[in-house]
């Protein structure tokens, strides 16, 4: 199974629920642990999800987009800046 971003149903980008689907666990406990490593991390985990955001894929959609909710919107910021960014030169 390929780790990726699930947006329905998803809380923030889908990270997390990506990360349960890939290890077979609930969902529940990696969003604990995420938010326990938020707060142990001073924040180095935030930057940790983030850029697992832009790295990780999104996995097909079942359900049409309606553009709506925080997942939505945030799929399509991270798809901009893919795009805005795709062809700057590292």
């Amino acid at each position: 199974m390929q780790l990726q971003q699930i947006t329905e149903g998803a809380h923030g980008s889908g990270v997390c629920l990506g990360l349960a689907r890939y290890f077979s666990i609930d969902p529940s406990w990696v969003r604990l642990a995420a938010l326990v490593a938020l707060c142990a991390s001073f924040g180095t985990a935030l930057v940790v999800y983030v850029v697992l955001s832009f790295v990780i894929p999104y996995a097909p959609r079942t359900t049409p987009d309606t553009g709506k909710g925080l997942p939505n919107r945030w799929r399509h910021y991270v798809e901009t800046q893919k795009a805005k960014w795709s062809g700057v030169p590292a």
